[in-house]
């Protein structure tokens, strides 16, 4: 997959291949989000900003495909945006945010 989970180790000695996994489940998380982000979300943000410019430079492409375009562009772009947010929050408040779980929503008058 190439995201870097599992790296080759060599032991002295022995000839063979010897693999270790990273043990540090919030790593093995952040490179697992990463790795989907870069090979779904961003192309998928690529082609809907592709098809909005093309639909709105397009009469034929009636009214409500358009709207829907903008509608799925713009939730990606405000995915995209608490992406970059999330991974500038340090670990331990990342921790305690998702410990907070459903509790959050009371918290800001859900």
């Amino acid at each position: 997959m190439g995201w870097d989970l599992i790296r080759l180790v060599h032991l002295a000695g022995d000839r063979r291949d010897h693999f270790a996994a990273r043990t540090d489940p919030w790593d093995m998380l952040e490179l697992i989000v990463e790795g989907r982000k870069r090979r779904e979300i961003d192309p998928t943000l690529e082609m809907l900003d592709a098809c909005v410019a093309e639909a709105e430079g397009d009469k034929a492409t009636p009214a409500y495909a358009r709207e829907r375009l903008k509608t799925m562009q713009g939730f990606l772009v405000q995915l995209d945006g608490w992406h970059r947010q999330m991974r500038d929050v340090p670990r331990p408040t990342l921790i305690k945010l998702i410990a907070l779980g459903g509790r959050i929503a009371k918290l800001i008058g859900r």
